[in-house]
């Protein structure tokens, strides 16, 4: 028996659909905000150092943030901040939660208990 040597199709990979909606939550986050980048954002606000962000699990975001001297006031402001963009757009966002790289800091928003700012 010969083995073929003529060339397979590769798969292709699929899109991760968790990340595919974080990176949408995101994206509304921006836009609710007329920025284009994180950059865009005041360097004394955590929002200028997002780092990376990912869903956790349905309706739930988690943002990390550059380590700094933040405080989990600052962080929730973030979150409250992403919950009144992205979650106005999006009724399926119920919970952001920010931390630093380090987990030094936390904040969260929670659509049941969202804290003006």
């Amino acid at each position: 028996m010969v083995e073929s040597t003529l060339p397979s199709a590769e798969p292709t990979p699929t899109a991760d659909p968790a990340q595919a909606w974080a990176d949408d939550m995101i994206n509304l986050f921006l836009n609710g905000n007329s920025k284009s980048s994180f950059d865009d954002f005041n360097e004394a606000l955590p929002h200028h150092y997002i780092e990376s962000w990912r869903a956790e699990s349905e309706g739930q975001l988690s943002i990390t943030v550059a380590n700094g001297d933040w405080t989990s006031e600052q962080l929730n402001t973030l979150g409250n901040s992403v919950m009144f963009t992205a979650g106005n757009e999006t009724p399926g966002l119920r919970q952001v939660s920010v931390s630093t790289t380090s987990g030094s800091s936390v904040g969260h928003a929670d659509r049941n208990n969202l804290q003006d700012f």
